[in-house]
């Protein structure tokens, strides 16, 4: 029972870790998908278009806008 609770613990902490790294990948896309869409804004690059590579929203997209604006 007792090497039965120890697995069940490593188990349970890999399962975590792995959990949080997968996490960490899809922020790190996500981070990406955002700096590519704003490079594109810059440029004046229409946003159906950067919808359409980007897979982000008309919304996402003029907040992202928003938040990066050149005063």
């Amino acid at each position: 029972m007792y090497k039965y609770n120890r697995y069940m613990i490593k188990t349970q902490d890999w399962t975590m870790k792995s959990s949080l790294y997968e996490k960490e990948k899809i922020e790190y896309g996500n981070q990406k998908t955002r700096e590519i869409a704003l490079k594109m804004l810059r440029r004046n690059i229409i946003i159906v278009d950067i919808m359409k590579v980007t897979g982000l929203t008309e919304a996402e997209l003029l907040r992202l806008q928003d938040e990066n604006a050149r005063f």
